[in-house]
Protein backbone atom coordinates (compact mmCIF):
# COMPACT_ATOMS: atom_id res chain seq x y z
CA UNK A 1 0.00 0.00 0.00
CA UNK A 2 3.20 2.28 -0.08
CA UNK A 3 1.65 3.80 -3.91
CA UNK A 4 -0.69 6.06 -2.08
CA UNK A 5 -0.69 9.00 0.52
CA UNK A 6 -4.10 7.62 2.54
CA UNK A 7 -6.77 9.68 1.06
CA UNK A 8 -6.26 8.78 -2.40
CA UNK A 9 -8.74 7.17 -4.94
CA UNK A 10 -9.28 3.59 -4.65
CA UNK A 11 -8.17 2.85 -7.72
CA UNK A 12 -4.19 3.07 -6.36
CA UNK A 13 -5.07 0.90 -3.33
CA UNK A 14 -6.02 -2.15 -6.23
CA UNK A 15 -3.87 -4.94 -7.57
CA UNK A 16 -2.21 -3.94 -10.65
CA UNK A 17 -3.79 -6.05 -13.22
CA UNK A 18 -0.41 -7.77 -14.08
CA UNK A 19 -0.09 -9.00 -10.64
CA UNK A 20 -2.88 -10.79 -10.33
CA UNK A 21 -3.94 -14.43 -10.86
CA UNK A 22 -4.67 -15.57 -14.03
CA UNK A 23 -7.58 -16.77 -12.98
CA UNK A 24 -10.09 -15.69 -10.36
CA UNK A 25 -13.68 -18.03 -8.97
CA UNK A 26 -16.78 -16.40 -8.17
CA UNK A 27 -19.42 -18.34 -6.48
CA UNK A 28 -22.59 -17.41 -7.30
CA UNK A 29 -25.20 -19.15 -5.12
CA UNK A 30 -29.11 -18.81 -3.39
CA UNK A 31 -27.92 -16.58 -0.56
CA UNK A 32 -25.58 -14.21 -2.74
CA UNK A 33 -26.52 -10.64 -2.69
CA UNK A 34 -24.85 -10.08 -6.27
CA UNK A 35 -27.00 -10.14 -9.02
CA UNK A 36 -26.66 -10.97 -12.97
CA UNK A 37 -27.65 -8.37 -15.87
CA UNK A 38 -28.52 -8.97 -19.59
CA UNK A 39 -24.47 -9.14 -20.62
CA UNK A 40 -23.19 -11.47 -17.74
CA UNK A 41 -22.04 -8.91 -15.82
CA UNK A 42 -21.91 -9.40 -11.99
CA UNK A 43 -23.08 -6.54 -9.50
CA UNK A 44 -22.84 -5.84 -6.06
CA UNK A 45 -25.76 -5.41 -4.08
CA UNK A 46 -24.66 -1.72 -3.10
CA UNK A 47 -23.85 -0.16 -6.75
CA UNK A 48 -23.20 3.46 -4.56
CA UNK A 49 -20.33 5.00 -7.51
CA UNK A 50 -19.31 7.63 -5.15
CA UNK A 51 -16.95 8.53 -2.09
CA UNK A 52 -13.93 6.23 -3.66
CA UNK A 53 -11.32 8.22 -1.53
CA UNK A 54 -9.49 7.36 1.66
CA UNK A 55 -7.70 4.18 2.53
CA UNK A 56 -9.56 4.35 6.32
CA UNK A 57 -12.71 4.62 4.59
CA UNK A 58 -11.90 1.36 2.19
CA UNK A 59 -10.26 -1.05 5.12
CA UNK A 60 -13.74 -0.24 7.19
CA UNK A 61 -15.85 -1.18 4.13
CA UNK A 62 -13.55 -4.34 3.30
CA UNK A 63 -14.17 -5.12 7.07
CA UNK A 64 -17.46 -5.13 6.86
CA UNK A 65 -17.59 -7.17 3.63
CA UNK A 66 -15.54 -9.95 4.76
CA UNK A 67 -17.47 -9.89 8.16
CA UNK A 68 -19.56 -12.81 7.44
CA UNK A 69 -22.40 -11.96 10.61
CA UNK A 70 -22.82 -8.53 8.65
CA UNK A 71 -25.33 -9.27 5.69
CA UNK A 72 -25.74 -6.19 4.99
CA UNK A 73 -25.09 -4.99 0.76
CA UNK A 74 -21.56 -3.72 0.43
CA UNK A 75 -19.96 -2.64 -2.84
CA UNK A 76 -17.86 -5.82 -2.77
CA UNK A 77 -18.05 -9.20 -4.94
CA UNK A 78 -14.96 -11.90 -3.36
CA UNK A 79 -13.69 -14.22 -5.71
CA UNK A 80 -11.38 -17.04 -4.39
CA UNK A 81 -7.96 -17.61 -6.21
CA UNK A 82 -8.37 -21.08 -6.05
CA UNK A 83 -10.52 -23.24 -7.70
CA UNK A 84 -10.09 -26.21 -4.74
CA UNK A 85 -11.37 -23.00 -2.69
CA UNK A 86 -14.07 -22.22 -4.12
CA UNK A 87 -15.15 -25.54 -5.12
CA UNK A 88 -15.08 -26.34 -1.28
CA UNK A 89 -17.23 -22.92 -0.11
CA UNK A 90 -19.33 -23.61 -2.79
CA UNK A 91 -20.47 -27.24 -1.33
CA UNK A 92 -21.04 -25.26 1.90
CA UNK A 93 -23.69 -22.88 0.44
CA UNK A 94 -27.41 -23.22 -0.97
CA UNK A 95 -28.27 -24.24 -4.43
CA UNK A 96 -28.41 -23.73 -6.93
CA UNK A 97 -24.49 -22.73 -7.07
CA UNK A 98 -22.24 -22.20 -9.38
CA UNK A 99 -18.62 -21.55 -9.85
CA UNK A 100 -18.06 -18.63 -12.52
CA UNK A 101 -14.36 -18.85 -14.00
CA UNK A 102 -12.66 -15.65 -14.30
CA UNK A 103 -9.44 -15.01 -16.11
CA UNK A 104 -8.27 -11.97 -15.11
CA UNK A 105 -6.54 -11.02 -18.12
CA UNK A 106 -9.71 -9.94 -20.00
CA UNK A 107 -10.64 -7.66 -17.22
CA UNK A 108 -9.14 -4.10 -18.76
CA UNK A 109 -7.85 -1.29 -17.19
CA UNK A 110 -10.88 0.81 -17.90
CA UNK A 111 -13.21 -1.73 -15.41
CA UNK A 112 -13.72 -1.93 -11.28
CA UNK A 113 -10.36 -2.68 -9.63
CA UNK A 114 -9.69 -5.93 -7.63
CA UNK A 115 -8.52 -5.69 -4.03
CA UNK A 116 -6.45 -8.43 -2.37
CA UNK A 117 -8.66 -8.42 1.15
CA UNK A 118 -6.07 -10.11 3.51
CA UNK A 119 -3.86 -6.29 2.60
CA UNK A 120 -6.67 -4.36 4.09
CA UNK A 121 -7.90 -6.58 7.14
CA UNK A 122 -6.69 -8.87 10.21
CA UNK A 123 -10.76 -10.01 9.84
CA UNK A 124 -10.17 -11.57 6.49
CA UNK A 125 -9.70 -15.28 7.34
CA UNK A 126 -9.31 -15.98 3.82
CA UNK A 127 -5.81 -16.15 2.27
CA UNK A 128 -6.88 -16.25 -1.10
CA UNK A 129 -9.86 -13.69 -1.62
CA UNK A 130 -9.83 -10.77 -4.09
CA UNK A 131 -12.65 -8.32 -3.89
CA UNK A 132 -14.08 -6.92 -7.36
CA UNK A 133 -15.39 -2.97 -6.64
CA UNK A 134 -18.84 -2.89 -7.62
CA UNK A 135 -19.25 -5.56 -10.75
CA UNK A 136 -17.39 -8.31 -12.50
CA UNK A 137 -17.57 -7.40 -16.08
CA UNK A 138 -19.65 -10.24 -18.48
CA UNK A 139 -16.84 -10.40 -21.06
CA UNK A 140 -14.22 -11.61 -18.65
CA UNK A 141 -15.97 -15.11 -17.31
CA UNK A 142 -14.74 -17.46 -19.79
CA UNK A 143 -16.91 -20.48 -17.82
CA UNK A 144 -19.46 -21.08 -15.56
CA UNK A 145 -20.39 -24.74 -13.61
CA UNK A 146 -23.32 -25.42 -12.18
CA UNK A 147 -22.89 -28.20 -9.04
Amino acid sequence: MDRCSGDEPWICYSEHYEDLPKYLYFVKHAGSQSFEDNDGTFWAADGCNTGHRGLVRLQNLIDQHVNWRNRGATRFISTFEHYRHAQYWAMQRDGPVTIHTINTCLVCEDCPPIFYAPRFTDNCWETSEYLFLNRIPGHSIIRSRSL
